[in-house]
């Protein structure tokens, strides 16, 4: 039985290749969500690594050529099974683009991520400040600090060759 009414023949043939809702022009843009491997916080060194890998659409493979190791590192470092070792540590921060070491307000431990950015041992320092690795410990953990000819040493060294008071005061008691 065909359809009486001219209005809703006519709607039907008038509409065959209309979308629905055609009044509604609603573009829906969300951003596409993240890997489900990209690390929920940056805590520690591997997830910098994985986080920034993956914000540049690189395989494993790839950053390993980036930094002259095997894929087996770049996977251990992002799975927190292994931590880099020292001689790795100036390349891994190269290629974040940034220090992945927390900021700290202690001589300590700015003492400390300046020597890791470095890529260098307590050893390695203490012979380069011609001081006893014991010395370095001390700094580091806080139980000692360093003053006057060393102070002005490690503001040399952590400052990149700018031993103005300003900056020492500023890398050693910013707060």
């Amino acid at each position: 039985m065909a359809c009486s009414d001219t209005r809703a023949s006519d709607r039907s043939r008038t509409h065959r290749d209309t979308p629905a809702l055609p009044f509604c022009h609603l573009v829906l843009k969300v951003r596409k969500p993240r890997d489900s491997a990209y690390p929920v916080t940056l805590e520690t060194l591997g997830e910098h690594l994985r986080a920034r890998r993956l914000d540049l659409k690189l395989h494993q493979r790839e950053v390993a050529a980036l930094l002259s190791v095997n894929e087996a590192s770049v996977w251990t470092w992002e799975n927190n099974r292994t931590k880099p070792e020292l001689r790795f540590i100036p390349r891994i921060t190269e290629f974040l683009g940034y220090s992945p070491f927390t900021l700290s307000h202690s001589i300590g431990e700015r003492l400390r991520n300046c020597r890791l950015r470095m890529g260098l041992s307590q050893k390695e320092l203490a012979k380069m400040l011609e001081v006893n690795e014991s010395s370095i410990r001390n700094w580091e953990s806080g139980r000692t600090h360093p003053t006057g000819r060393y102070l002005k040493l490690l503001g040399l060294f952590c400052g990149g060759g700018n031993p103005s008071a300003s900056f020492m005061l500023s890398f050693w008691c910013n707060t």
